[in-house]
């Protein structure tokens, strides 16, 4: 393939057309136009090759720099969540250790209110107990106090008697 600057030399090279060998001066001066016209254009054309290079650069060195960024955004983007990562873990720390020490002062208060609840179940039943005893007493009282009361009336069987001084009956 022949390059722009190749063509331009080419079309430099071609020999001026004869102005008497038949040719009449309007169509030899219509070719020597399209020559210069030719001429012309492939200067163009290297311009526009020249201009197509660094734009080609250009492009290159664009996408150098964005990959360039987009590793410089993706470490940035890696430290700032690392910071947040930290950060967060941190704030669940402490939020954790919160909640802990919420729980054992509920769990501490939960225990005293049981612990006081049992102490009163226990000295409602201790007197309860404390009352069937008094009871009980009253009770044996009344029966020691009718035993006594029969002794001395003399109504009494001799296996009572026998009971009341220590002997047991079998």
């Amino acid at each position: 393939m022949m390059s722009a600057n190749d063509k331009l030399q080419a079309v430099s090279r071609l020999p001026s057309l004869p102005r008497d060998g038949g040719f009449d001066e309007e169509l030899s001066f219509f070719v020597s136009s399209l020559i210069d016209q030719n001429a012309e254009l492939m200067r163009k054309l290297q311009g526009l090759n020249s201009l197509s290079e660094l734009a080609d650069q250009i492009i290159e060195e664009i996408h150098k720099q964005a990959e360039t960024i987009k590793s410089q955004t993706k470490q940035d983007a890696n430290a700032r969540a690392a910071v947040i990562i930290r950060e967060s873990e941190a704030t669940a720390k402490l939020e954790a250790e919160k909640i802990l020490a919420e729980a054992k002062q509920k769990g501490e208060g939960i225990i005293e209110e049981k612990t006081q609840m049992a102490i009163q179940q226990g000295l409602q039943i201790i007197q309860k107990a404390q009352q069937q005893a008094l009871s009980i007493i009253d009770e044996v009282e009344k029966q020691a106090e009718g035993i006594v009361g029969w002794k001395s009336t003399g109504a009494r069987s001799p296996a009572l008697q026998q009971r009341l001084r220590g002997n047991k009956v079998k």
